[in-house]
């Protein structure tokens, strides 16, 4: 997927980085692994259909490491991912 951060004219929100940051912090019920995280998605775009089928597990680990930089996100102690505070 050439994958955007930000959504532009031709370009729609759940087709970005930050679109799919916004799904991943959906998920993060709960701390989790990249591996559930990517279930959940998968799940997520099967059930809603608010995720294009061409997202990749790259386009995850994008959107992971952008709400990580943006410090919406921290690493567990057992590797996994987890909302902050």
């Amino acid at each position: 997927m050439n994958v955007q951060l930000l959504p532009e004219k031709h370009v729609r929100l759940n087709e970005t980085i930050l679109g799919l940051g916004a799904c991943v912090l959906l998920c993060l019920d709960a701390p989790k692994s990249l591996d559930s995280l990517w279930d959940d998605i998968r799940e997520l775009r099967r059930k809603k259909k608010i995720i294009p089928q061409k997202t990749g597990f790259e386009d995850l680990v994008l959107a992971v490491d952008f709400l990580f930089a943006m410090r919406a996100i921290e690493k567990t102690l057992d590797g996994g991912v987890k909302r902050c505070a």
